[in-house]
């Protein structure tokens, strides 16, 4: 039995902004192995699902 090693050449650029971090699809793609169509439809996903979500309430 045969077993696949996956290798990271070059981790994932993260970066941070105005508090909210950042990676570009292509590098998580990569990362996890997942065909980039998919990274960019799970991304929509998560933003639709965002938007459409109630807003939350913050106690100050």
């Amino acid at each position: 039995m045969s077993q696949a090693i996956a290798t990271i050449s070059q981790p994932p650029v993260v970066y941070i902004r105005d508090g909210k971090i950042f990676a570009n699809s292509l590098d998580v793609s990569k990362t996890f192995m997942k065909s980039h169509d998919m990274v960019l439809r799970d991304i929509g996903r998560c933003i639709a699902r965002r938007n459409s979500a109630p807003p939350t309430t913050t106690r100050r």
